[in-house]
């Protein structure tokens, strides 16, 4: 599960861009972003799991889609 941290990062990286944005997550629980088509973003395996397509979310909208995800709370503390 990502961190609070890496929660916060990825929701501050997506404030300044302009239009939809898909946030993956990695094998290893790493999140990454793209744009919404899989195919464009360079998405490598099936192994990867879209949280969801976003346009500036907040840490709490983005922790409750990767709950909905994988199945468990995300803790927002460090």
């Amino acid at each position: 599960m990502p961190s609070a941290r890496e929660l916060e990062m990825v929701v501050s990286s997506l404030q300044p861009l302009v239009g939809p944005r898909t946030v993956w997550l990695d094998p290893y629980g790493r999140l990454w972003h793209s744009t919404p088509d899989p195919a464009r973003a360079g998405i490598p395996d099936r192994h990867w799991r879209a949280v969801g397509t976003f346009e500036r979310p907040s840490v709490e909208a983005l922790a409750a889609a990767i709950s909905a995800v994988v199945g468990a709370p995300t803790a927002l503390a460090c």
